[in-house]
């Protein structure tokens, strides 16, 4: 259900922002990819503050919220690239260019890297990437 409300909010933020304050075509994929998506910043917030209480949490949380980002950023780039003035593509085209496109990889990538990692192989990794997370999440609140 939440994988469906991902991609059906973009849907409902596109086509009202393009007909009621006439935005094009590029703004309205924008706005629409930002509404479907999930805050990473309120995420790591969550998690910080469960980790203060000392309540636990499956170690497959961040997966899951990255994997939430999947359909808000797909259906808001497919409709970027459907509604184009100059577009001409084929809708399987359109799909074969968004699914290759380097966002999605990436963040596809990262949810198969996080996969297969174990808590050993984060130890090198976690001064430059996990601790100062929590500093980052501090200056942006």
């Amino acid at each position: 259900m939440t994988l469906v409300m991902g991609a059906t909010i973009p849907l409902a933020v596109f086509f009202a922002t393009r007909r009621f304050f006439k935005m094009d075509v590029s703004n309205a994929a924008a706005l629409a990819a930002h509404y479907g998506s999930v805050s990473a910043v309120t995420f790591m917030a969550c998690m910080a503050f469960l980790d203060r209480q000392g309540v636990g949490y499956e170690n497959y949380m961040p997966a899951i919220m990255a994997a939430m980002e999947i359909p808000a950023i797909f259906v808001a780039m497919l409709l970027a690239k459907r509604f184009k003035k100059d577009s001409s593509m084929s809708l399987g085209a359109s799909i074969h260019e968004v699914l290759s496109g380097k966002s999605l990889i990436l963040l596809m990538t990262g949810i198969v890297a996080g996969a297969v990692a174990t808590m050993d192989s984060r130890e090198p990794i976690k001064p430059f990437l996990i601790t100062p997370s929590y500093g980052v999440l501090m200056l942006f609140l």
